[in-house]
């Protein structure tokens, strides 16, 4: 029998996480959430929480594993309805899946690299069926 190595990056962080530069931003439809795409590949997932006076942002999950800088990001929903999903796309042209609740890679789609001119954005169909 094979044996399969799995990796999971555990990232601790201060008050603050680290520092990135920011390419994209989406934002869940219940407004509880942010995802932020990074030129380094990284994806922050956010905590969005609302007091009578101010907007709190609270860093939750930090993303490893994008093949190149994020360009576009959307929140998904999985087969029971919730949106604890995210979908990515690099500027290799690979497009990944994310769990939303632990920060792991689902699945990446690398077959759409040198068949395209470049993905700029994702965009979901919120049209009630």
């Amino acid at each position: 029998m094979a044996s399969i190595h799995v990796t999971v990056p555990i990232v601790f962080w201060g008050r603050q996480p680290p520092s990135h530069e920011i390419t994209c931003i989406c934002v869940t439809d219940e407004d509880k959430g942010i995802a932020t795409g990074s030129k380094s590949g990284q994806i922050c997932i956010w905590d969005l929480y609302r007091s009578t006076k101010d907007i709190v942002l609270r860093p939750r999950l930090l993303l490893f594993g994008s093949h190149g800088s994020i360009l576009s990001l959307a929140f998904v929903q999985n087969w029971s309805g919730d949106r604890d999903r995210i979908v990515s796309v690099c500027d290799k042209g690979v497009i990944s899946l994310w769990d939303g609740k632990d920060g792991t890679c689902l699945k990446t789609n690398s077959s759409l690299v040198g068949r395209h001119s470049g993905i700029k954005c994702l965009a979901q169909d919120k049209t009630k069926e």
